[in-house]
């Protein structure tokens, strides 16, 4: 919810550019200077794109595993790789620039999401729905301060947490219906089927049902995408 009302407030009064962050990013001090410089960089070379975002270490300056991107698998992926730019398909909101204008063609993130996923969705939205791919940019570094450096993993389920990992689901489900090219609709399919067999042939298989009933929630969760005039 505070990522969509910022982003919303800053398009509301006219800025150009909006740098999205977490509450927990920790931004160096030339963080945003290359964010901007290569966004000039493509601009200037008339290259289309979505978003930007900034490579994420953890504390202990080794790379937050949670806030990988997922690379594009294009002939162009790394076309402006001697400038520190890797083109991607989804990333996160820890550092993540964006227009105006791009906000104005695809929308808001879901506000329903809340929880898990709606980075994913939303750059997955602009990248692939709408083929503006984001780019990596390792110049801009910031640090995003988890508790822990890991992926997560539904083996971290317990009765304090397991809604999380229901929403996950469900917005899971949601990226499946949505995504236009059949490749990633079967790595999300996937990596969710994995998810729900290895709870199921868990000590944690008490989760089970819940997050089944979240799985079909999902076939029938359609948010409205939120436009901005």
């Amino acid at each position: 919810m505070d990522f969509i009302y910022g982003m919303k407030k800053a398009y509301k009064e006219g800025y150009d550019w909006i740098w999205v962050m977490d509450d927990d990013t920790i931004v160096t001090k030339n963080a945003l200077k290359e964010l901007i410089n290569a966004k000039n960089i493509l601009l200037k070379k008339r290259i289309k794109f979505g978003f930007l975002n900034s490579i994420v270490y953890w504390k202990d300056n080794n790379l937050c595993l949670f806030n990988l991107p997922t690379a594009k698998n294009d002939i162009n992926t790394y076309q402006f790789l001697s400038h520190g730019m890797i083109k991607i398909n989804r990333a996160t909101f820890v550092s993540f620039l964006i227009s105006k204008k791009i906000i104005k063609i695809v929308g808001l993130p879901l506000k329903e999401f809340f929880i898990w996923a709606d980075d994913t969705e939303y750059t997955l939205r602009i990248s692939l729905n709408y083929d503006l791919p984001g780019y990596y940019i390792s110049k801009s570094k910031v640090y995003h301060l988890t508790k822990l450096n890991s992926f997560y993993s539904y083996e971290f389920i317990n009765r304090e947490n397991y809604k999380k990992y229901c929403y996950d689901i469900r917005n899971r489900v949601y990226i499946i219906k949505n995504i236009p090219q059949i490749k990633y609709k079967l790595d999300y399919l996937k990596v969710t089927l994995i998810n729900l067999l290895r709870i199921l042939f868990s000590k944690k298989i008490i989760y089970f049902p819940a997050l089944i009933f979240s799985l079909i929630w999902g076939i029938f969760f359609n948010p409205k995408i939120e436009k901005v005039d």
